[in-house]
């Protein structure tokens, strides 16, 4: 029921701050985020780190936030690093 609402919440923000749909790839992310943290196996949750990291490098790069793509870069690397082991 909790994810419920927070995926509401979720789609509800995305309306206010719809731009094209390269903007909905942060909450695409967040969402499969929530998502992820909700399962009881660590497996699914290392798997769905690849995604997301690989969606807000995408969101990063439309917003032109070098850091941001820098960041999950590293990230997106520990994840798979981290689902291999």
């Amino acid at each position: 029921m909790i994810l419920v609402v927070l995926y509401v919440i979720s789609g509800v923000s995305a309306i206010f701050t719809y731009e094209g749909f390269f903007s909905l790839l942060s909450v695409f992310a967040t969402m499969l985020y929530t998502y992820s943290i909700w399962q009881k196996k660590t497996e699914v949750y290392k798997l769905c780190g690849i995604p997301v990291g690989v969606l807000w490098i995408l969101y990063n790069l439309y917003v032109k936030s070098i850091f941001g793509v820098i960041l999950e870069m590293i990230l997106l690397v520990n994840s798979i690093i981290g689902y291999k082991i």
